[in-house]
């Protein structure tokens, strides 16, 4: 298999590098910030995070720019939280107290928000997520929410679970696959799909309660409640649904809007050009893109691994900070990456055998506004039975 490396030179406004050559086009606005100007990163993704700690209801506002670094923390309501840790990537808040602890993570694409506190009924209550999934215009606002209780023998539970609108999904409930030594817990998987089906991401509500021993011998406990957001990937279609024109689109370091276009044939084929079914940009900033198309049994999948490493400097937070470096490692996800601790992909189960990396960022939005995505449907419920 041959692949196309296609370097884009220009310094200002990215064009075309079709016509002759026969290939994908690129293009990136023109509005690039002064020489010198501190670049402020526009909001490319929007999320709140409903969680309860302590019997009241916490609501956590994620904004993340190009690249998906965390640019916005804010904790509602924030009184009585600190920021222990600001990076961004990884933010992490304690209430006065030291009884609670928020962490939002962000990477690849994903977020992850989680609450631990010491115990069950710490966390018990009602939950959810708001926000965009795909981008499509126009935006609709995605709702998913749930409770989490006790079962009736004990331990952890997540019950009404809503989804509105009533797009494509697909869920699994209660996966009792909690990795955590002496812990007990219960899990959520709901699978969001493209309106064309070659895209899917997931949420994941996880809770998990542990009891046992720490590393100092001394008797702990404590509950977490974990809301994750997977990055997009693509996944297999039929090879008629996917052929045809198809566009990435993304936001650069810079702010400015970048777009790929490209054709797929039925055979996998990119941009019309036999044996080659991959493409690898890089833009004059530095960015880099790569867009490859994997055909199997008459299925296609279009995959996308981004490289857009932005630095913005730490997020801004809504809460005072402290410069004690919290390093509590929750486990289970990695930074909202739709990974477990292991490096297992926590959001696929459809496994294809390929080897090729997936890190992907389908189609972003520069609009500040929280929406979604995928279809027209009427703002519908699903109700997600246990």
């Amino acid at each position: 298999m041959r692949s196309r490396h296609v370097r884009l030179v220009a310094a200002l406004s990215i064009a075309a590098l079709g016509g002759a050559l026969g290939v994908a086009t690129t293009h990136a606005d023109d509005t690039v910030p002064p020489v010198g100007a501190a670049v402020v990163p526009v909001v490319v993704s929007n999320s709140v995070f409903t969680l309860p700690l302590l019997g009241a209801t916490l609501n956590v506002e994620v904004k993340t720019g190009p690249g998906g670094a965390l640019t916005s923390i804010a904790i509602l309501p924030p009184v009585g939280f600190t920021a222990t840790n600001v990076d961004p990537n990884r933010v992490a808040f304690v209430n006065e107290a030291g009884t609670a602890k928020v962490v939002v993570k962000s990477k690849h694409g994903g977020q992850s928000v989680t609450a631990k506190a010491g115990s069950l009924a710490d966390i018990t209550g009602a939950g959810g997520w708001e926000g965009e999934v795909f981008d499509t215009t126009p935006d609709t606002i995605t709702k998913v929410a749930f409770m989490i209780g006790a079962k009736a023998g004990g331990g952890p539970d997540i019950t009404g679970v809503t989804v509105t609108p009533a797009l494509p999904l697909a869920v699994k409930s209660h996966e009792n696959e909690i990795d955590v030594r002496f812990a007990t817990g219960e899990r959520v998987k709901i699978k969001f799909t493209n309106a064309d089906g070659t895209q899917a991401r997931w949420l994941t509500i996880k809770v998990e309660v542990e009891t046992g021993e720490d590393d100092d011998d001394d008797d702990e406990t404590n509950a977490k409640v974990k809301v994750s957001l997977s990055k997009i990937k693509g996944i297999a279609a039929p090879a008629a649904a996917v052929a045809g024109p198809q566009q990435w689109s993304g936001v650069l370091c810079n702010n400015t809007k970048a777009t790929i276009d490209f054709v797929v044939a039925t055979d996998g084929t990119v941009s019309g050009e036999s044996h080659e079914n991959e493409i690898d940009v890089r833009f004059a900033t530095g960015e880099r893109v790569k867009i490859k198309v994997k055909e199997h049994d008459g299925m296609l999948t279009i995959k996308v691994k981004e490289k857009i490493r932005c630095d913005f400097g730490d997020p801004s937070v809504n809460t005072p900070t402290s410069e004690h470096d919290d390093d509590d490692d929750e486990g289970g996800e990695h930074d909202g990456d739709g990974k477990d601790k292991k490096g297992h992909d926590d959001g696929d189960d459809d496994h294809d055998g390929s080897t090729t990396s997936v890190a992907t960022s389908v189609a972003t939005s520069v609009a500040t506004t929280v929406a979604d995505s995928t279809t027209t449907t009427a703002a519908t419920t699903t109700t997600i039975a246990p």
